[in-house]
């Protein structure tokens, strides 16, 4: 089933890992029902709209591409935060990066758990994640320590948009965002909700959770 239907939101700056990504959004479960909004920076910007064009992601998603100014430093959130205002048929907003990888089924771990919900559309979620520097977040309900947080993890309903913080320009947006984010909401009466389900890994710490990407081959065919 794909509801509710996602929008994923792809940062790249074309490295070498975006195959490898887009793979595991495949294997994590996107349909049709679904869209990758791929926000495409640094120098090889054509090149890397070419990757993109020529895998399989094509034929099970809807994916959109767009060209963003060289944003060197900024890690992302300026596509991110354009990605947000681009998304058309999402219920929810998701975001993944080029160099971590979805968990296989992660997103219909995510349907699943929201389904479950009745009153999914009315607060934020958050899932499991293993970031860049390693450890799993949320550890525990409520944490957002600065250094251990990362933007795969939060899930949010697109109902409630007009609370979406913006992503700061140093690497610390990722928390700037999701604390800015969830204050916004429960100022407003929503709140959020902590998922213990692990959805995504960051390609260095593969090697610690290896159990997580034992995907078939042809799971791209």
């Amino acid at each position: 089933m794909g509801y509710p239907s996602i929008s994923l939101v792809l940062p790249t700056i074309g490295r070498e890992g975006l195959e490898a990504s887009l793979d595991a959004i495949v294997a994590a479960g996107i349909s049709r029902h679904d869209e990758l909004l791929c926000m495409v920076d640094g120098e090889h910007q054509l090149q890397t709209v070419d990757r993109i064009c020529a895998h399989p992601i094509y034929k099970v998603a809807m994916v959109r591409t767009f060209l963003m100014m060289d944003n060197g430093g900024a890690w992302g959130h300026p596509g991110r935060n354009r990605g947000m205002g681009e998304v058309r048929r999402g219920d929810v907003v998701m975001f993944t990066q080029d160099d971590q990888l979805l968990v296989p089924g992660a997103l219909r771990v995510v349907r699943s758990v929201l389904r479950a919900d009745p009153e999914w559309k009315r607060k934020g979620h958050m899932f499991q994640v293993v970031p860049r520097n390693g450890g799993m977040m949320p550890v525990r309900d409520g944490e957002t320590n600065l250094g251990h947080i990362d933007a795969d993890c939060v899930c949010l309903p697109m109902d409630l948009s007009r609370y979406f913080s913006r992503w700061a320009s140093d690497y610390n947006g990722d928390n700037a965002f999701i604390c800015q984010t969830k204050a916004a909401m429960e100022v407003a009466g929503y709140g959020f909700a902590y998922h213990m389900a692990l959805i995504s890994v960051n390609e260095a710490k593969l090697d610690s959770y290896p159990e997580m990407f034992r995907v078939a081959e042809g799971a791209v065919a």
